[in-house]
């Protein structure tokens, strides 16, 4: 389990990131964009979990 001082940390960069997100929203007044590129973002650097992996062979299955 993660610790007091890493959760806080990751809850910091958790609202930084949505702040960033929003002050680029209303810059550009668009948001498809900015959704595109962060599916585009977390599309790199993730993989899915191993309960995603399991799920996925039950389903091709059915």
């Amino acid at each position: 389990m993660a610790s007091p001082e890493a959760m806080k940390n990751w809850a910091l960069k958790k609202e930084n990131l949505m702040a960033l997100a929003q002050y680029h929203v209303n810059e550009n007044s668009n948001k498809t964009k900015i959704t595109r590129k962060i599916l585009e973002e977390f599309a790199e650097i993730t993989e899915p979990a191993e309960s995603h992996k399991k799920k996925g062979k039950l389903l091709q299955v059915v």
